[in-house]
């Protein structure tokens, strides 16, 4: 009954653990809440899915990249704008220099926060001591920025490169125009386009935060985002995730992994698995005294000689009993070489045969009484009696030279 209830109460513990990673995996915002990524995968405060889903909803097709660009362009469209949002993996100079020849083809670049392509084209990101409030032509409150735009040959011993690294060396197109779209109180350029010759376009947004969920849900920046985004005819968006992190050749090891320790769901089946392995060691320690096994051992052929008797004579089988002894005789005649025919027919016809065989006057009063024996009805005496006239019988018969086989 312990054992029981043991039993019913783990089992309703683990229905309450499933209960309540469903319910923390329904009601949790995301596994994107504690990643700082600008990624259109996440749904946190610093992903950047909800840019994604807003282009959807406006019927801009979308598509997320996970694949470097060592081969770039490999069938794009026109009118395809590629959008590199504050990347965590740094382009090599081959893959920038791709992106450079789509621009000088004709392509569109969006290059938000830190992306290691914009000091191709003569800009960087620099990173503000405090923020600075940020003015919109059309008089839209917008959210201060810590980041602000600059060439890369102006006052490069002054102000430090945002995460600046090497001086990205690459042929880019010549600059037609250059345009502030958005501007700090100072006059700082936050956001600016560039135009060139060949009808390419590089918008570069310097504040990373700009395409962040938070921002987009809490404040008007989100439309004139969309508005620098698929300005100049963009008809198609394509999201680069693989310098996010998310490149196409993750093993399926890898991505459950990932799922079970960023959902609520899988924290549950982790703290299932810990309390089965819980479990299973302390039922392979075993406390108290050694239990002593039962010896299971075998019958001896009495024994079961001795319960095969017990069990015939409950049954009331004397008379088989009877006939399995005389049986057992005629075998052994067969065997000890006795003619053949007196191993066919009936108990009592070879019993008659048998008489025929008889020598002397006590091997044929053994028969006599073996044969009176055979086919009447009687109890355990009748059985004692038979196998006595069956020794009786077999000790007058048997050859001399022939011993006894059983």
């Amino acid at each position: 009954m312990q054992r029981r209830s043991a039993f019913l109460l783990f089992g309703a513990f683990v229905v309450a653990l499933v209960l309540a990673g469903l319910a923390g995996s329904a009601t949790a915002p995301g596994r994107g809440r504690l990643d700082f990524r600008r990624s259109t995968y996440l749904t946190g405060r610093h992903g950047a899915k909800g840019l994604a889903d807003a282009l959807e909803g406006l019927g801009v097709p979308i598509e997320r990249r996970r694949q470097s660009f060592f081969r770039f362009p490999d069938g794009t469209s026109p009118g395809e704008t590629v959008a590199l949002l504050d990347v965590v993996h740094l382009p090599t100079e081959v893959e920038v220099q791709h992106l450079a020849d789509f621009v000088h083809d004709g392509g569109s670049l969006f290059l938000a926060g830190y992306n290691g392509v914009a000091p191709c084209f003569g800009i960087r990101p620099v990173l503000l001591d405090e923020p600075e409030a940020v003015v919109a032509t059309d008089g839209t409150e917008l959210p201060g920025t810590e980041v602000v735009l600059d060439t890369t040959v102006s006052d490069e011993g002054e102000r430090a490169g945002f995460r600046e690294r090497e001086p990205v060396r690459c042929d880019a197109p010549a600059v037609l125009r250059a345009d502030t779209l958005l501007a700090t109180t100072a006059g700082a350029p936050v956001v600016m386009r560039l135009a060139f010759a060949g009808g390419g376009a590089v918008t570069i947004v310097g504040e990373p935060d700009y395409v962040s969920n938070a921002l987009l849900r809490d404040s008007d920046v989100g439309p004139l985002v969309i508005r620098w985004l698929v300005a100049a005819g963009t008809t198609r968006v394509v999201f680069d995730e693989y310098h996010q992190g998310f490149a196409r050749g993750q093993s399926i090891f890898a991505a459950v992994w990932d799922w079970t320790v960023r959902s609520p769901a899988g924290w549950a089946m982790l703290q299932l698995a810990l309390a089965g392995l819980i479990a299973l060691t302390a039922a392979a320690v075993r406390f108290g005294p050694v239990r002593h096994l039962v010896d299971a051992r075998r019958r001896s052929s009495l024994e079961h000689v001795d319960a095969l008797a017990t069990g015939l004579e409950r049954a009331g089988g004397a008379e088989t009993a009877v006939a399995l002894i005389a049986g057992g005789l005629r075998r052994r005649m067969m065997r000890g070489g006795v003619p053949d025919q007196l191993g066919r027919g009936d108990p009592d016809t070879w019993v008659a045969a048998l008489r025929l065989s008889a020598r002397t006057p006590e091997a044929r009063r053994s028969v006599a009484r073996l044969g009176t024996l055979v086919g009447e009805h009687g109890g355990s005496e009748q059985v004692l009696a038979a196998a006595t006239a069956v020794e009786d019988v077999w000790e007058a018969l048997r050859p001399s030279n022939t011993s006894d086989p059983s």
